[in-house]
Parts: structure tokens; C-alpha cells; sequence
């Protein structure tokens, strides 16, 4: 096996898929040009070879890492003069690779191919290794990206992203992924290090959802005292979001207010106020960011799923696809289940690998089956765990797909290893309400109803306006009615049917609690629908003896009974 060390280039075309399915013709032609006018005269021109390429994108590798970096910067740059440019993102980075005929394969090649998906359009991204080797050798101001994570690379790479000269239109940044900015909150000169301290944690937390990209601390810190329009702001950073606040204490009360604004409009979308006691610092700045990402991530993802619904379906790529499939699994009906399965299958046959695809497919699934909307039970379970694990092999840093996990890991009745998945979702995204409220639920089967409630109205603060509460009100009220509070038990269950009458969560322990109450007379009504989900007693007693363990089973099946389920 000959090896060798080199310097290898990825690039790939921003946008591609959405500009062939806008403009076949006139786009191929742009492509063709791009390679004849500019990318092969300068990979001659700087001792490049392009050993592959794949459709829109290719790699190329260099003896050395100046002459990669030479080249990049001048295809960038000059692309950056052409008129109507297809905008590239180029990836760098320098390593051992394996020589295999006039192909070129091993980690060298990996690491590139991951590092290029953070370079912004027209930019450039390179490994610390090129960084060092061009040191001293070619002028570059560059924003430090830290260590992110790369698909499938074990070891930390330290990225440094370059930009040249001006940025493309934020219109064609838009039209890929929403970007938020959350610009320096403002306070008094005394509150400026816990302003900018919140601020900091404020975006490693809506990073940690990893639905949207999310600008750099130092990018955004550069607005630091600047009174812009936000639509300028938002054309600087290429971000269709943008998040301001504010910080001021008052009499031993310590308020933050906070704006989420629509680049394109200057809208205010969402804004909200909170007031606590001015007490330790680092405790209190920890409780704000997690409410603040709880309610700003999905707030973001719900305008996105509404945006994605106008859209014409012929420009969709693989985010749309699955964002389109966002807005129907939230009209929580058989119908638009369905629909939304069929939108997540698209993105997945645009991008076999869509984590988040993935993830939403397992969780359709669980809830076709939690919901009785299958035939087989049992088969649509199964094919969540499958999906779910799927997920987590595709992106082991994803919330999300360890979400999932643990939900299909509960449906299993494999509590330890729920309980695994859903901390580690929590882990990687405090602000999760999903996985609070499900480790509230795994509390609830294991009968320990304290724990599940603390776990369930954290998840209720976190995301206090998501449109899905419902499923969680049913955990409340397991959680109260183990508790043997059975009249709050109540409320949680009628709330949850307000939002979605016939949930069968919410039948099951609203018949539980009215069955302890004595009070058959208001449960009748509620055994017809509930025979219709689950069947007889015996099939109700099979299943809660599955989930619960048994003395908290027990509980449960002796309100079934006094309430009359036969």
C-alpha cells in the first residue's frame, strides 16, 4: 500500500441542487465554465491535481499546503469578480493518504470533505496543519472555529475559517439553512461581563439544537455598540435571524429582555421578558439561557416549517424536503403523519445520511404506534428502534437522534437504556423539553412520580409555547396521579385533550383518576373511546404492565377498574 503525504482540496457548489432543479440547462453550462475558465487553469497554474469529482463538487491534492491554500484563495477570489458566480466552498486540510491507482483514499481525504461544509459560500476552511504550514508565508486574517465536530472523524480538528473579499447576497445564503445571530446583549457598564457571558452561553446553547447554523461569538461580538438596522446586521452576516437583548437590575431583581427579529422585514417575531433575584451569578445566567434556547430554537423551527409550507415544491432540496415534512407532522392527524413521512423519504433519497431525517421518521413511527394508527404495533416499534439507532450512528452529536433513541428505547420497555439515550440527548442539549419530559415518563414507570414531575414541568418552562404540550400534560398527569393527587391529574388531562381531544394518553389517566375520585358516572363516556385504542381490560392491564413497574401497575389498573373498563 503506497502512502504519501498531501496537501487535498474539496470544493463543492453552494446551492447546487436547488439551482438544477430551478434552471437545469443555464446552470450546467455555469458549471462547465467554472471548470474551463477558472478551477483547472488554476490547478495547473498552482501544481493541482483533481483525482476526483461528483457532479457539483471534486478533490484535488497538492504537494503542499501553501500551494492548496494559493490556489483556493485565487479561484475564490476570482470567482468573486465573475458576474452571476456559482459560489464554492473550499475545505483544506494536509495528511496522509493512501495512493490507489489515480485515486487518492484515507483520513487526509475525510478530514478535507468535512472541513468544507464550514467554509461560509465564496470561503475558505482549512485544518490547523495548513494554517501552520502557511503561517508567515501568505497574509490571512482568520476566524478561529475552535473544534467542531465532523462527521465520522474521531479526533479534534482545530478549523480556521478565511472569507474573501465580499460575501454573496444574503438572498442566496437564505435560501440554505436559516441562520441565526444573537448580537451582544446591553446592559450598564457594571452588568457588561454578565451581558456578555450570557450572550456567549446564549449561542453555544441554540448551536446545541444543531436545526440551524448559528454566527460565531466573535462575528457577532463585532456589533458590539453599533446601532444598525438589523437588516443590515443580517446582510453582514448572511443570517435570517437575528436575537438582541438587554440586561438591567432593579431593587435586588435582575430583568432580561430579549427579541427575535426576521432579517427580511425587521419583524419583531417573538419577545420576551424575564425577572429573577439577583443571586449567584453563574447559576441564575444557566437558568436564563436554558429558558431563553428552549423557547427561541423552536420558535425558529416553526417559522421555518411555515416558510417551507409556502415554498414551490420544485425548489426544494433536502432541507426543504424535510422542513416541508416538519410542517405536516405538526398537524398531529393520521393524515398529515402520513404526509410527513413521504417528505422525509424525499430528503433521505436527496441525502441518504440526513441525520434529522432520519431522526423525524423514527419518531413517526412511535407515534403511528403510540396512537393505534397501524396495523401492526409491533412492527412500527421495531422499525423506531431501527431508525432512531440509525440516526445516532449518522450523527453521534445530534440531541435529537439520542431523543428518538429514547423514546423507541421506552416503547421498548428497555428503561435502563432509555434512561441512557434520553441523558445523553440532555447532555449534548440542556434546553431539550422533549427529553426532559420523556426522562419525567421513564421516572413515571419506575414509580418514582417526584422525580417525573420535576423532570415534566421543567420540560413545561423550557418550551412553554410549543404546539406538541400536549403530549407532555399526559406525564404531568401520570406523575400526579402516583402522586395520588388525582384532581390535578384531572386538569393535566383536560388541557391535553383540549389541544388534541381523543389523545389517548390523556384518556387512559383521565379514567385512571376519575375511577379513584368514585366517580364512574363522568368516566362512561370516556370507556367507549378508550376500548376503541386499546381493546378490553385484559389488553389495557397487558399493556400498562408492560410499561410500569408492577406496584405502580397496580395503582393504575385499580382506577381502570373502579372506573369501570371491562
Amino acid at each position: 500500500m503506497e502512502r504519501r503525504l498531501a496537501a487535498i482540496l474539496a470544493a463543492d457548489v453552494v446551492g447546487f441542487s436547488r439551482l438544477i432543479s430551478a434552471d437545469e440547462t443555464p446552470t450546467l453550462t455555469r458549471l462547465r465554465t467554472l471548470r474551463t475558465d477558472t478551477i483547472d487553469p488554476l490547478m495547473a497554474e498552482h501544481g493541482g491535481r483533481i483525482f476526483k469529482t461528483t457532479g457539483d463538487g471534486l478533490l484535488a491534492e497538492f504537494p503542499s499546503a501553501v500551494q492548496a491554500l494559493r490556489c483556493a484563495i485565487a479561484i475564490q477570489t476570482r470567482q468573486s469578480k465573475t458576474r452571476d458566480p456559482l459560489y464554492l466552498r473550499i475545505g483544506l486540510h494536509q495528511g496522509d493518504v493512501v495512493v490507489e491507482g489515480e485515486d487518492l483514499l484515507g483520513d487526509g481525504i475525510n478530514i478535507a470533505a468535512r472541513i468544507e461544509p464550514l467554509a461560509e459560500p465564496g470561503g475558505i476552511a482549512m485544518s490547523a496543519r495548513v494554517h501552520e504550514d502557511a503561517d508567515g508565508k501568505i497574509p490571512l486574517e482568520l476566524e478561529d472555529l475552535g473544534t467542531p465536530a465532523l462527521k465520522n472523524i474521531a479526533r479534534p480538528v482545530q478549523v480556521f475559517r478565511l472569507r474573501i473579499g465580499t460575501p454573496p447576497p444574503p438572498t442566496l445564503i437564505q435560501s440554505l439553512r436559516p441562520t441565526l445571530a444573537v448580537l451582544p446583549f446591553r446592559g450598564a457598564a457594571e452588568d457588561e461581563p454578565f451581558a456578555d457571558g450570557l450572550t456567549e452561553e446564549l449561542i453555544n446553547a441554540l448551536a446545541a439544537w444543531r436545526s440551524f447554523p448559528v454566527i460565531a461569538r466573535n462575528s457577532a461580538f463585532a456589533y458590539r455598540d453599533r446601532t444598525l438596522d438589523v437588516r443590515v446586521i443580517g446582510r453582514d452576516l448572511g443570517a435570517r435571524y437575528i436575537v438582541t437583548g438587554a440586561v438591567r437590575r432593579s431593587g435586588g431583581t435582575l430583568r432580561v429582555s430579549v427579541s427575535l427579529a426576521d432579517v427580511e422585514t425587521a419583524e419583531t417575531l417573538l419577545g420576551e421578558n424575564f425577572a429573577r433575584a439577583d443571586s449567584a451569578t453563574l447559576e441564575l445566567q444557566d437558568e436564563i439561557v436554558r429558558a431563553l434556547a428552549g423557547i427561541l430554537a423552536p420558535e425558529v423551527q416553526k417559522l421555518e416549517r411555515d416558510r417551507a409550507a409556502r415554498r414551490p415544491a420544485s425548489e426544494a432540496g433536502a432541507y426543504d424536503l424535510f422542513i416541508r415534512g416538519m410542517w405536516h407532522r405538526y398537524r398531529d392527524t393520521r393524515e398529515s403523519l402520513a404526509e410527513a413521512e413521504t417528505w422525509f423519504r424525499a430528503a433521505l433519497a436527496v441525502e441518504p445520511g440526513y441525520c434529522r431525517a432520519i431522526t423525524h421518521l423514527s419518531l413517526c413511527s412511535n407515534f403511528a404506534a403510540i396512537s393505534k394508527w397501524v396495523p401492526d404495533v409491533a412492527e412500527a416499534h421495531a422499525e423506531s428502534l431501527a431508525l432512531a439507532r440509525r440516526a445516532v450512528a449518522a450523527d453521534p452529536r445530534d440531541p435529537h437522534a439520542h431523543f428518538a433513541l429514547g423514546v423507541a428505547l421506552l416503547n421498548h420497555a428497555m428503561r435502563p437504556e432509555a434512561s441512557v439515550a434520553l441523558r445523553a440527548a440532555i447532555r449534548l442539549n440542556p434546553s431539550h423539553a422533549f427529553a426532559h419530559a420523556n426522562l419525567g415518563q421513564l421516572s413515571n414507570f419506575d414509580n418514582r412520580p417526584d422525580d417525573g414531575l420535576a423532570s415534566v414541568e421543567l420540560a413545561l418552562r423550557l418550551n412553554p409555547h410549543d404546539p406538541r404540550r400536549f403530549m407532555w400534560l399526559p406525564y404531568l398527569a401520570a406523575s400526579r396521579y402516583l402522586r395520588r393527587d388525582y384532581l390535578a391529574c384531572l386538569q393535566a388531562c383536560t388541557e391535553a385533550l383540549q389541544a388534541n381531544p381523543g389523545y389517548p394518553h390523556a384518556l387512559r389517566y383521565m379514567t385512571a383518576a376519575l375511577g379513584m375520585l368514585h366517580r364512574p358516572a363522568e368516566a362512561r363516556p370516556l370507556l367507549s373511546m378508550l376500548r376503541r385504542v386499546d381493546g378490553d381490560f385484559a389488553a389495557l392491564e397487558t399493556m400498562t404492565r408492560h410499561y410500569f413497574v408492577p406496584e405502580a401497575a397496580e395503582h393504575l389498573l385499580e382506577g381502570f377498574r373502579r372506573a369501570g373498563v371491562t
